[in-house]
């Protein structure tokens, strides 16, 4: 966006965020600082676990002079509902970047969500989903974009067609590299849900080896997850990674694995793995999911089982492990198609263009 001629944007953000997720901080993101098109602002956080407001939110909506505000979804963040009635008094167009509604919330909740969902003049939404919920409640279909979700596509799409030409097996700390592998990859917590890949891993592997388990990442759950089982079943292994940021070393995990395995929630992870061409296993509660599960077709780039339940993982991952399909194609397809930031960029050109009309 910042590099399109179709936009005259900057960017407004906090630093330091506490639930440990990793800044941006390359060269290309330190110019844009310097030459003021991206601002920091310091934002406040409730018990290091949600963010409530962020500085500047007032003033930037009272004294720029912005045709259009796009302000992140999150009715928790009370800077967005001040922010946002600023812009309505000011005219200008409000836009809110969200996940729509997600199905699971409570009245309570729902009731404030759509209340202050009501406060833009139009939405972009993660996934169809989140939009066709919306426009259930009465909003306005033409004013609800689908804008999905991207990562690093040119670099990614680089290096994925370097692994196509130049093979190799990433896998030599296995205690028997020639088995496929599982990969998980993102934080290590609760709600990831590992404990229920490694039961199932275990299982997996009772009677002969079977594949092996790579699981990448860090947080407050490794050392109950590491003690979960016996990390040597005959000559299967799961091997703990830790942390890893280093984009050509984790594509050489996703490109060689057999599928990536989400027991909990799948978000970017999913997207991370199908820019490597290689499928997802996750479960089938899309009230519980994050926007991306979208992306997910049964049979062609993955598998879904039932949520919380060991024995139809393990079939789902059996059925990847058995499969004839040409998984790499498939995945890739979805990220071509929809989940880059030229896709993206369409979607906000032709938003600003009909707004401004």
């Amino acid at each position: 966006m910042l590099d399109s001629e179709d936009f005259d944007l900057t960017i407004f953000c906090s630093q330091n965020n506490p639930l440990g997720i990793k800044e941006l901080k390359d060269f290309e993101t330190i110019q844009w600082i310097k030459t003021n098109r991206i601002y920091i602002n310091k934002g406040f956080w409730l018990f290091n676990k949600f963010l409530v407001w962020q500085t500047s939110a007032m003033s930037r909506s009272t004294f720029n002079s912005y045709d259009s505000i796009i302000i992140l979804g999150e009715m928790n963040i009370l800077s967005n509902w001040v922010a946002a009635l600023i812009a309505k008094i000011r005219s200008k167009k409000i836009i809110f970047w969200s996940h729509g509604l997600y199905g699971n919330e409570g009245y309570i909740k729902n009731l404030f969500r759509l209340t202050f969902y009501r406060l833009a003049d139009y939405h972009l939404t993660y996934e169809k989903r989140g939009r066709e919920l919306l426009i259930e409640k009465g909003f306005d279909g033409e004013k609800i974009k689908v804008i999905y979700n991207s990562l690093d596509f040119i670099s990614q799409t680089e290096f994925y067609n370097k692994l196509i030409t130049f093979k190799s097996n990433p896998f030599n700390f296995f205690v028997n590299n020639s088995l496929p592998v599982l990969l998980f990859s993102g934080r290590l917590t609760k709600s990831k849900k590992i404990d229920l890949l490694i039961e199932a891993f275990l299982k997996l592997n009772e009677e002969k080896s079977t594949c092996n388990l790579l699981i990448i990442g860090d947080g407050p759950e490794k050392k109950n997850l590491i003690s979960k089982g016996d990390l040597g079943i005959k000559n299967a292994s799961i091997v703990f990674y830790g942390s890893c940021y280093d984009e050509i070393q984790l594509g050489a995990f996703f490109y060689n694995s057999i599928c990536t395995v989400s027991p909990g929630n799948v978000g970017l992870t999913g997207i991370h793995s199908f820019s490597y061409g290689t499928p997802v296993i996750t479960h089938d509660n899309f009230k519980n999911q994050m926007p991306e599960v979208e992306s997910i077709v049964e049979g062609v780039n993955g598998f879904f089982f039932k949520e919380d339940d060991i024995k139809s993982l393990i079939e789902s991952i059996i059925k990847v492990l058995n499969s004839k399909t040409d998984f790499k194609s498939n995945c890739r397809e979805v990220i071509e198609k929809y989940y880059n930031p030229e896709y993206q960029t369409k979607v906000l050109s032709n938003l600003f263009n009909k707004s401004n009309n």
